[in-house]
């Protein structure tokens, strides 16, 4: 006699066959719920989209116009207004963000600022890698000194 003759084991297959199939059709439903919610959070900010481009926007447009009035004597204050900028575009667009990581860093090299540089590079280091460049990430990344970074 084998496992499956052997009307014991029979059972336990069929006890663990309708323990899965409702295990299943709880999951199922447990996932339809949950898919539904964050679909209508999906749709929401869909609709919100040109809202928070439009604000983010004009957060970027305003921190320009603080940049532009900065007299060319101010590198500290101009390296911060550019982070700023960096950090508005990161995640918005990828050659606005490089664009000031590559100023920020001129303007870390002004001050001779060795905690700046490296910092730069690692943020250029993000934008190559969230670009898909990943050897340019990996190169800039590894000319980054950690000893010059903050402990932080």
């Amino acid at each position: 006699m084998t496992a499956y003759d052997n009307p014991i084991m029979s059972q336990w297959r069929k006890i663990l066959a309708v323990i899965l199939f409702f295990f299943a059709v709880g999951f199922s439903n447990a996932q339809s719920w949950n898919i539904d919610s964050v679909m209508q959070e999906l749709d929401k900010a869909i609709l919100s989209r040109s809202a928070v481009d439009k604000a983010k926007t004009q957060k970027i447009e305003n921190i320009k116009i603080m940049l532009h009035q900065l007299r060319p004597d101010e590198v500290q204050a101009r390296y911060r207004l550019a982070e700023s900028l960096y950090d508005e575009y990161k995640s918005f667009t990828y050659d606005s963000a490089f664009k000031y990581a590559v100023y920020m860093d001129n303007l870390a090299r002004e001050l001779r600022d060795d905690q700046r540089i490296s910092s730069v590079k690692i943020k250029m280091g993000f934008i190559f890698l969230s670009s898909g460049l990943f050897k340019e990430a990996i190169d800039t990344l590894l000319t980054v000194q950690p000893e010059n970074l903050d402990k932080e």
